[in-house]
């Protein structure tokens, strides 16, 4: 390709990576629309603040089966979400118990970039190869289809690379609703933040 080189079996241009491989990610319908409710509902919190939820499924030799939205207990504020290892540890425990994958974790930014900040680097739990984190732009007060519209972000050889939109729209795809589908929700602070706003 014109304009192209190739890093460990990346193709590259600019910030934008198209790695060379046959991996297939399936969304249920079911966890798009949970993820968007938790993460508007981060929104609507004073002030408005960055929200999270971790993505779960299965591998079924290429193709990653994303069937279940586990939102862990968060700190949120309007420019950074802190989690402890408490709350990731009720995580590690859920995902024990019903032999689900941790695959990755969706997140927003209150305005348009979508890019991995350094804090986002240093703050994503269960950093290991190919763990994607998707950023979500403007809170997701609005819907985060279609998804080249956020910023995907895959972990490889130790740092998060940001996927093409080619890429993306080759190998992500949103699929009918799943019967498999599960919704965690371990959240603690966010509904005592709930509840401060309510008696304020």
């Amino acid at each position: 390709m014109a304009g192209c080189r190739k890093i460990n079996n990346y193709s590259v241009r600019g910030k934008a990576f198209t790695p060379v491989d046959s991996i297939q990610y399936l969304i249920s319908n079911e966890v798009v629309a949970t993820t968007q409710t938790v993460l508007k509902e981060y929104s609507h919190l004073q002030p408005a603040s960055e929200g999270i939820v971790y993505w779960a499924g299965k591998k079924l030799e290429n193709t990653c089966l994303i069937t279940a939205v586990i939102a862990p207990d968060a700190m949120a504020t309007p420019f950074n979400i802190t989690i402890g290892h408490q709350a990731n540890a009720k995580v590690v425990e859920f995902l024990c118990d019903t032999g689900l994958i941790h695959l990755g974790q969706v997140h927003t930014h209150p305005g348009k970039w979508v890019g991995h900040s350094l804090t986002d680097d240093r703050a994503a739990a269960f950093k290991c190869q190919g763990l994607l984190s998707i950023v979500v732009p403007d809170f997701c007060t609005n819907t985060m289809l279609p998804l080249i519209k956020c910023g995907i972000h895959r972990y490889e050889n130790d740092a998060f690379m940001r996927l093409s939109k080619t890429y993306v729209n080759k190998h992500f795809a949103v699929t009918e609703n799943s019967l498999e589908f599960v919704f965690q929700d371990f959240r603690v602070d966010y509904y005592e933040q709930v509840r401060l706003v309510n008696q304020a």
